[in-house]
């Protein structure tokens, strides 16, 4: 049976459990509800409470579409979805354990911090005290003008961490060792935090899982300006039928919601939809998140891609012809586009789909790496480059292969107890778990009697995770240096 565990934080006492040698403290409200008056604002500082607050079940999720096979574990969604939830072994604040702060993906569309596939559990008993938080999504969390502001997500984001080391003492961990990682847009929003003035202070190392690298050569809109931003937001007053922002505060979430999701479906003409067409996404304003984002004091950075990172955007099963990739090849590759075709094979719609599969994800993942690499490495920042090849059994069934988000439960140790995964997957999960401890904790990634070498310009190697972990040079594919050629032809301007 869980033993009641409490706790003190600044705003009231809250009561979560032991169980199993863990410490969990779920729901802890970190902000105030940005609901009513507070959509579209800033986060406020969360109210006092009198007595001891239950912290054993997860707080709501911020508003979104239901989406098949996604658990969110939490009981509601709406705008009151400003939670974090803490997993420790100790609770001494003498123990200074290293602390993990996860930012979950989802497009900056869904998701929360309550998904089974992150649970802290074993990050825990592996000596960390690892922290999952809900923030603001889609319109709530990124609809940017100039009458109300912007990238509200993000300041949400900020409010989270000032919270974990205001408080990480009380949970066992070292307020001055704070590791920020996330997944696909959790890892874009780690990016972006990295580069942002207000997180100076607030974490120490950062991790990139698949995403938020470098930008991609060619194609698609870049990066969300404020501009383009504000037009969107005037299209929502008008098709809300408001004649000011203060008036669509009024408007239920559902209602605004609904509206704004219209708004961002966009007319692909057939064409495979890519990170760039997202709309309600964390705008560089200059101001909370400058134009070069460039990386501020220095800290080390682990990074990494997939293999087969398109699968989980262009699913396995549906046919795709000639049409499909030709329109990749224009949006991804630009005027380079016929160069790079010649590279991939066009035979059948196997074939296509496998040519797809490769361009997407070398353009939009293995080759922003490499560049994010070269660019940190240039600047002496110490960086640490991985690629998870790794297929279980129920993933070659499939046919998803190393795809988008595979190597999140492998971190997290969250794998399915099945026949979908083998003894090799457990191993290689006990692997990542360790070499993100030793991350967090000194720097370094270290998970085998193998030293996973910095990323260097002179020498590019990574830590390849497949049937276990080694040590390889970056391989440098025809298209992986077709791509590359790219980035030497001068870029059209970004639409605004």
């Amino acid at each position: 049976m869980p033993t009641p565990a409490e706790i003190r934080t600044r705003s009231g006492s809250i009561e979560g459990a032991l169980d199993g040698g863990i410490y969990r403290f779920f729901g802890i409200p970190y902000a105030a509800p940005p609901t009513g008056h507070g959509r579209w604002r800033a986060p406020r500082r969360e109210t006092a409470w009198a007595g001891s607050r239950p912290a054993c079940d997860f707080g709501p999720a911020c508003f979104q579409a239901a989406r098949p096979g996604r658990n969110l574990r939490a009981a509601a969604t709406g705008e009151d979805c400003l939670y974090l939830n803490v997993w420790t072994r100790t609770l001494s604040p003498d123990a200074r354990q290293p602390v993990m702060v996860w930012l979950h993906g989802g497009g900056y569309l869904g998701g929360a911090g309550s998904e089974p596939e992150w649970d802290g559990s074993a990050f825990a008993a592996a000596g960390v005290v690892l922290v999952t938080l809900n923030y603001r999504l889609h319109v709530f969390g990124y609809l940017a003008h100039p009458a109300v502001g912007g990238n509200f997500g993000v300041l949400d984001q900020l409010a989270a961490l000032a919270w974990v080391k205001a408080h990480a003492a009380a949970f066992g961990g070292d307020p001055d060792n704070v590791t920020l990682f996330g997944e696909s847009a959790g890892a874009d929003a780690t990016r972006k935090l990295m580069g942002c003035p207000a997180a100076d202070g607030l974490f120490h190392k950062a991790i990139l899982q698949s995403g938020g690298y470098a930008d991609p050569v060619k194609g698609g809109r870049g990066a969300m300006t404020t501009v383009r931003a504000s037009a969107a937001a005037e299209r929502l007053l008008e098709a809300l039928g408001c004649a000011d922002f203060d008036a669509a505060r009024g408007l239920p979430a559902a209602d605004v919601w609904q509206a704004a999701d219209r708004l961002s479906g966009i007319d692909l003409a057939g064409r495979i939809a890519t990170p760039g067409d997202l709309l309600w996404v964390p705008a560089l304003d200059d101001d909370l998140l400058p134009q070069d984002l460039a990386p501020r004091g220095g800290r080390p950075l682990l990074m990494g891609y997939n293999d087969n990172e398109a699968r989980y955007f262009i699913r396995p099963g549906r046919r795709y012809g000639e049409d499909a990739l030709d329109g990749l090849l224009e949006v991804l590759c630009g005027p380079g586009a016929t160069a790079i075709a010649g590279l991939l094979d066009r035979r059948d719609g196997e074939a296509i789909y496998a040519s797809l599969d490769r361009l997407f994800t070398t353009t939009l993942f293995a080759e922003p790496a490499f560049e994010a690499g070269l660019e940190r490495n240039a600047a002496g920042l110490p960086t640490f480059l991985y690629r998870f090849s790794r297929v279980s059994p129920g993933r070659r069934a499939d046919g998803l292969l190393a795809v988008h988000t595979a190597e999140i439960p492998y971190v997290f140790a969250t794998l399915p107890g099945d026949d979908s995964m083998a003894d090799a997957d457990w191993d290689l999960s006990a692997a990542m778990l360790t070499a993100w401890v030793a991350f967090a904790r000194d720097g370094r990634p270290t998970a085998s009697e193998s030293p996973w070498p910095a990323f260097s310009a002179s020498r590019p190697a990574l830590a390849r995770f497949d049937d276990g972990m080694r040590i390889e040079p970056f391989e440098e594919t025809p298209l992986f240096r077709a791509v590359r050629a790219l980035r030497r032809v001068p870029a059209c301007p970004a639409p605004a």
